[in-house]
């Protein structure tokens, strides 16, 4: 019995268990289910309170905007009273907002709290990124920077009993100087880092100028990718100031179309962040060209800031006019750009500001005197807003946070209120830079690449893209142009461009005339290969054609090398479109050698192809093109003139571009008396139509212009004397001996003559001086006599120089690679030039090898 009962009461513990079981389970899956539910209305509560805040933010910069407007003395009575109204409409739904906003954002904490009671769990903290204090582009659009933000009207009173010291917090930043771009960025991104938080955080500091140049921003979005709304949100608050240029470049080094670029693209990146500033900033730059007033005009630009360039009794402010009469306002900082980098960090006495009116007052013209609160690299004092709102200052003396285009806007209204005579200073400014201008010619394998992309880029790759959409259907790509400007632009910085920084910078700029290169070549091709298909209409006749184009808006006849790949054979030639058999050489048959073509769909193609290159003379119409007829064959093409279909030869669409002149005002002569190519004893003498040129003993030229028959002796001489200066100045040494005709050896040979031009050799040889103490011995005698100076020294590698490119590089793996002291073997230097002369150019060119 006992037994018995023992088994049921097991039995219905055992049951209780599995009921007890299966109620929690239903009960937790329920739970489950419900706090899903919940978790997807507090998330959409979440999305809700999220839109409603970017609402009230943009709702914020609406009002902000309208008040600047209200207190800006340029608004009427009327507008006022207009923007009032807007301003009260906007606080009531601001505050009507608020109180949804709220309500839902309690909703939102309540059901999480409850959430978390029935998980029994307390929530996971962790550190999210600070959301942006500005809504999204959408709600900035329209929004535009204030043409002021100081109180005009009271800093314009009372002029000639106080002295309003503007106080301008701002950095210099030079992309890449004396450490590599990426270093500087980092140094960058936490100075705007800091900047930001003081224009979010702080009130009283008012405004920041950032160097007149757009680069830092694109520098700095590009790795702090959710930050560019804050640059467009600080803009029309008037809290920052955003271009006109895009980088701060050297005005020497670039082209004028290069300089224009640069405005035109850093004003286009301002203006989708809220406006440009319109002053024409160029603190740093190494002198400035006399066409800057007219450049800066063009773009409606009154004023020019720089603290380089012009004398000291022209004053703080001056008129500088170009050579077209053009006229801006120059502010000259006479005390450079860091005169206010000294303020104390703690408090000011009121002698500091006294101090600093004492030394801009007397060369300033107004009462306006500039103090600039930051430097290369470095970030503006955090606190000079505060310390300007809680300062004490001297009887007379007013201080405020300013900005460049106030200060700016006032001085021009006192010159014109009080008709103040200013000094007028025309052309260059290269006062006190002449230690500067020597990196004019410092790498000049880069200034070499620059000229060339700069050619390419303006002379083709944009002309032929142009003429592409003008001739097709397809759509002009601005946006690949612009990129390969700015990969041009990014390397004009004068601390770039000039040579005058670290290895890695120098690496850099190469690497981006390298990228500049094949996107300009690229897009060059694309766009000849367009045009020459919707032009294939005019060519009938089977066989191979060369299509010719003149993007110049000039005729010319020339000489020029065409590359091509099929089948060559010895000989060459061609026929115009108008049957008349042009003169060709061919120059190279490299023979046969495997290729590819890439088609739109699908795979390379291999092909193994013929490649041979010639010389053709070519006449092409201004913005025009010429179709030619070639054989390979050693015969001329057929000259049957139906192969062409007749018509003008200028581009459809664009002819009322071009000049009234044509190629056919020049009239070809026969070819027998075009050029002739004597040699005598001592000399060679090459002439066509244009020019005369002699040869001299010494590998000298002199070059006749036959029309004028002005002389140009000296040309082809090289020299080159010892350099003991830095990557800025060039320094002779010493008693140092030039380098040229004198103590070389000289040989000339004429090496190729063909009917479409001549080319003449010269080379010389020098022995090379051992270093810039212009100690008398032979390269290798050099090395030798340094062996034991090498022994104690980290010297790991040799460079030889001459006329500013490295020629050769000596690294020995030890010091027993090195002649001996009694050795006799030398080194010589040797430069070949080969002077290219054509038939019908109005030059001569030349290229120079080594050895």
């Amino acid at each position: 019995m006992s037994l018995h009962r023992n088994l049921l009461l097991g039995i219905s513990i055992c049951l209780a268990c599995v009921w007890g079981s299966y109620f929690a389970f239903v009960s937790y899956e329920r739970h489950t289910q419900e706090l899903g539910v919940r978790d997807t209305q507090v998330a959409h509560l979440r999305k809700q309170a999220d839109k409603l805040e970017e609402e009230l933010h943009r709702r914020e910069l609406e009002r902000d905007f309208l008040l600047l407007q209200v207190n800006s003395t340029k608004t009427d009575h009327e507008q006022k009273l207009l923007l009032q109204k807007q301003i009260d409409t906007l606080k009531q739904q601001l505050k009507q907002d608020q109180e949804q906003f709220q309500v839902q954002l309690g909703n939102v904490r309540k059901q999480q709290q409850d959430d978390e009671h029935k998980r029994g769990t307390l929530p996971i903290q962790q550190q999210q990124p600070p959301a942006p204090s500005c809504a999204g582009s959408s709600a900035l659009s329209g929004l535009r920077r204030p043409k002021t933000s100081l109180d005009m009207e009271a800093l314009k009173k009372n002029t000639d009993q106080y002295t309003t010291l503007h106080v301008i917090s701002h950095t210099h930043w030079d992309r890449e100087w004396y450490l590599p771009f990426e270093t500087f960025r980092g140094r960058l991104v936490s100075l705007l880092d800091t900047v930001m938080d003081r224009i979010e955080e702080d009130p009283n500091f008012k405004h920041f100028h950032l160097d007149g140049q757009m680069v830092p921003v694109d520098d700095y979005v590009q790795v702090r990718e959710h930050s560019r709304e804050l640059f467009h949100a600080a803009n029309i608050a008037g809290k920052i100031a955003l271009g006109p240029w895009y980088v701060q470049p050297d005005e020497f080094l670039a082209s004028a179309e290069a300089l224009v670029r640069n405005l035109q693209y850093g004003i286009l990146k301002a203006e989708e962040l809220g406006g440009a500033s319109y002053i024409g900033y160029i603190p740093d730059s190494f002198g400035h060209i006399a066409q800057m007033p007219q450049l800066l005009q063009g773009f409606g630009i009154t004023s020019a800031v720089s603290g380089r360039g012009i004398e000291a009794h022209y004053g703080s402010e001056a008129w500088w006019e170009g050579p077209d009469g053009s006229r801006v306002i120059f502010i000259f900082l006479s005390k450079w750009y860091c005169n206010g980098l000294d303020m104390p960090t703690d408090h000011v006495p009121s002698h500091y500001w006294e101090r600093k009116k004492h030394e801009l007052k007397p060369q300033a013209a107004t009462s306006h005197l500039l103090l600039m609160n930051g430097c290369d690299h470095t970030a503006p004092d955090p606190q000079v807003g505060s310390k300007i709102a809680s300062g004490q200052f001297p009887g007379n003396t007013r201080v405020v946070h300013s900005n460049m285009d106030d200060y700016i806007a006032l001085v021009e209204d006192e010159i014109k209120t009080k008709s103040i005579n200013l000094r007028v200073r025309q052309g260059e400014l290269r006062y006190q830079v002449e230690g500067l201008t020597n990196t004019l010619s410092n790498k000049i394998t880069q200034k070499q690449a620059n000229w060339r992309m700069q050619i390419l880029l303006e002379k083709w790759a944009e002309p032929l893209e142009a003429i592409g959409w003008a001739l097709t259907s397809r759509k002009y790509d601005r946006d690949t142009i612009w990129y390969a400007w700015r990969l041009l632009l990014e390397n004009h910085p004068h601390d770039s461009i000039c040579g005058c920084s670290s290895q890695e910078v120098h690496r850099d700029v190469d690497n981006r005339f390298a990228r500049l290169k094949e996107v300009a070549t690229h897009l060059t091709t694309m766009s000849s290969m367009h045009v020459a298909n919707a032009l294939a209409q005019y060519r009938r006749a089977s066989g191979t054609r060369i299509l010719v184009m003149n993007p110049t808006n000039i005729p010319r006849k020339e000489v020029i090398l065409v590359s091509m790949y099929g089948q060559g054979g010895s000989a060459v030639s061609a026929r115009a479109s108008t049957g008349e058999v042009v003169l060709c050489q061919m120059i190279q048959n490299y023979g046969s050698h495997w290729s590819y073509t890439l088609p739109s769909v699908g795979f390379r193609a291999p092909r193994t192809e013929g490649h041979f290159v010639f010389a053709m003379e070519v006449t092409v119409p201004s913005l025009g093109f010429e179709v030619y007829a070639i054989s390979n064959s050693g015969q001329p093409p057929p000259g049957n003139p139906q192969n062409f279909v007749a018509r003008d030869a200028s581009f459809h669409g664009i002819e009322e571009r071009a000049p009234a002149r044509t190629a056919g005002d020049r009239k070809p002569k026969p070819a027998g008396g075009r050029r002739k190519l004597l040699e005598a004893a001592d000399e060679f003498h090459m002439e066509n139509e244009n020019l005369r040129v002699t040869i001299g003993k010494n590998g000298d030229a002199t070059v006749v212009h036959k029309t004028t028959l002005k002389s140009y002796a000296g040309v082809n001489v090289l020299e080159d004397v010892g350099d003991g200066g830095d990557q800025y100045a060039f320094r002779r040494t010493g008693n140092a001996n030039t380098l040229g005709i004198a103590g070389s050896t000289i040989d000339i040979k004429p090496v190729k003559h063909f009917p479409t031009h001549s080319i003449v050799e010269v080379c010389r040889s020098w022995p090379l001086p051992c270093a810039a103490n212009n100690t008398p011995c032979l390269l290798s005698l050099s090395l030798s006599l340094c062996r034991e100076e090498l022994a104690q020294s980290s010297i790991s590698k040799v460079m030889i120089f001459f006329l500013g490119t490295c020629i050769a590089t000596y690294v020995p793996s030890s010091l027993r690679e090195m002649p001996s002291c009694v050795s006799r073997c030398s080194a010589i230097l040797t430069l070949c030039t080969c002077l290219t002369f054509s038939n019908t150019e109005k030059c001569i060119w030349a290229s120079t090898s080594k050895s």
